[in-house]
């Protein structure tokens, strides 16, 4: 799930060469970013370029996604890959971006300066740069200026020489490069996620269990659909209960939701908008309509008889309904496609990010021998008991 750790910010450079943005409030929101503790990568090696190896790699195919899916492209260009070692550079090892953006754009300027503010922000722990370290990116070229955020450079914007193209002088696009530790995604942005774990609700005694976190007692009472989300953006998740009866939700630890959903409806929890907090939605069978508070509605996705998840199927930061449908064992996520035949048609669906990738996948409890299943991680055995309601989260 989404998290937001700090707003942004314009970098602002005085020198002659360079032309100056005067500082706004910002329309665009900074992306939405998992919590992170006070261990950060150091400042990216200033990997040279030597050969050619053009594939893209992961870890800047993650970030790229993650830009575009929340901001898209001002213009046309979206360049990755392409070797030219007559003047080497990230491109010709496919760890480089060339996002198309115009500096005589105004609404351009406002969303790439955000997310440079986001990248070259300080975190809560005083880590200058914090997201662009954790990145691994080493340095940043835009609008005739250009930041290196190598040990040994000067990690601030300096005018950066060019022949007075919109192409050399970087006013149609923004230009990001990632050390080899970035792109291979060994730093902290991919290796400091904390996986999702299962969890329980126990209409009974009203319990919930928690793997790896302990329990919480008497809270929600028979009847109850659990869900679980991160209610306050603290990075973690908490219980949470629909009561069909009042048309009420219970958010521990958030106080209530009134008037969201009727009888009949199916609770989900998720990150509508990324801005890092949960927020309840119902998917309700009878019209194929869900209903996504913050978020409006999506319209025929899902069929009577499916039972509703949702996650970030693509790492954007944005939650998306998703269903398992028990008569053909396939799910259907929505902006992602499909798996098929995974679980059988008693299984109970939940969806969580199992590897700490920052991508959601589908897991199941079988309640007839306790087991989960997950899809990018080994198995837990024997975890609940029948009659048991599956929920997932980060619980600490």
């Amino acid at each position: 799930m989404g998290r937001t750790l700090g707003a942004a910010f314009a970098a602002v450079v005085t020198a002659a060469a360079v032309v100056l943005m005067p500082v706004t409030a910002h329309a665009a929101t900074p992306p939405a970013t998992p919590p992170f503790n006070r261990a950060i990568d150091g400042y990216a090696a200033n990997d040279p370029v030597t050969s050619c190896d053009a594939g893209i790699k992961p870890g800047l195919q993650d970030f790229r996604s993650f830009i575009k899916n929340r901001y898209g492209l001002g213009n046309t260009i979206d360049f990755v890959v392409g070797c030219d070692l007559s003047g080497p550079g990230g491109h010709d090892q496919g760890r480089a971006w060339d996002w198309g953006n115009d500096v005589g754009d105004p609404a351009d300027v406002d969303k790439v300066d955000t997310v440079l503010g986001w990248l070259l922000d300080t975190d809560v722990y005083g880590n200058r740069h914090a997201m662009a370290r954790r990145l691994g990116i080493n340095f940043i070229i835009w609008n005739r200026r250009i930041i290196f955020l190598t040990p040994g450079g000067a990690k601030t914007w300096e005018p950066y020489s060019c022949n007075g193209s919109a192409s050399s002088c970087h006013t149609n696009h923004v230009h990001f490069e990632m050390s080899w530790a970035g792109a291979r995604r060994q730093t902290t942005w991919w290796t400091a996620r904390q996986p999702d774990h299962p969890g329980v609700f126990r209409p009974g005694p009203n319990d919930w269990f928690f793997r790896g976190s302990g329990t919480m007692a008497d809270w929600g009472q028979p009847g109850d659909l659990p869900v679980a989300g991160d209610w306050d953006r603290d990075g973690i998740d908490e219980p949470g209960v629909f009561r069909p009866s009042e048309r009420r939700w219970y958010l521990h630890g958030n106080g209530t939701v009134d008037g969201w959903g009727e009888p009949g409806d199916l609770p989900v929890a998720g990150d509508w908008n990324g801005d890092g907090i949960d927020e309840p939605g119902v998917f309700r069978p009878s019209e194929r309509r869900w209903y996504l508070r913050g978020a409006g509605t999506v319209d025929g996705w899902g069929e009577p008889g499916d039972r509703p998840v949702a996650g970030d199927w693509d790492g954007d930061g944005v939650d998306e309904p998703g269903v398992f449908r028990p008569g053909t064992l396939s799910w259907h996520l929505r902006g992602r496609g499909g798996v098929a035949n995974w679980g059988l048609a008693d299984d109970q669906p939940v969806a969580g990010d199992w590897d700490g990738d920052g991508v959601d996948e589908p897991g199941v409890r079988r309640p007839g021998t306790k087991e989960w299943y997950f899809r990018t991680r080994p198995k837990v055995t024997e975890w609940g008991e029948p009659g048991d309601l599956a929920v997932a989260g980060n619980w600490s």
